[in-house]
């Protein structure tokens, strides 16, 4: 949930937020960096090998993440996909008309005709903007792990494997 122009809690798909309004003053992602964090530490002065997988929610939707990465990508600098048009021809059975993306309280007040109606083109860059803002949110995430990986000289040591369910 996410907090509206209206002041009150939305479930939309673009939801860039105040961190310290969030329950405990933080996001998923940042408590799963924190704890790994913790782990790493632990883990420096046993001087053990050690496996450590950490998963991210992030870019999935929505795009809950901190508002200040939102910042980085003015809307004035987005551009719209190159393509953005459906294929003549797909086959229906290869189209995702996203209908979790349709449930978002946001989109549904676009009132877009199911399956193929276009998304109006200021919420397409919308959509890109706080998209990027998920993703460099992450970023930052996994820098942090990193730099703690060098404040704890478990750089030179370490194999780090960065992988995605898709993207």
């Amino acid at each position: 949930m996410c907090k509206g122009k209206d002041g009150k809690l939305h479930a939309n798909l673009l939801c860039p937020v105040d961190v310290r309004e969030m329950p405990e003053g933080i996001l998923p992602d940042m408590q799963n960096t924190e704890e790994a964090v913790k782990l790493l530490k632990s883990v420096k002065d046993q001087g053990n090998h050690f496996f450590l997988a950490v998963g991210y929610y992030k870019p999935h939707i929505p795009f809950r993440y901190p508002k200040q990465f939102l910042e980085l990508y003015p809307l004035e600098n987005m551009t719209l996909a190159p393509d953005p048009f459906i294929p003549t021809g797909l086959p229906s059975v290869a189209y995702n008309p996203w209908t979790d993306v349709r449930k978002r309280e946001d989109v549904q007040a676009l009132n877009i005709s199911f399956p193929y109606g276009p998304i109006p083109k200021e919420f397409q860059l919308q959509i890109r903007q706080n998209y990027f803002a998920a993703v460099s949110y992450l970023d930052s995430q996994v820098g942090k792990l990193l730099n703690v990986l060098d404040e704890l000289g478990l750089a030179n040591e370490t194999i780090v494997v960065f992988t995605s369910d898709h993207g």
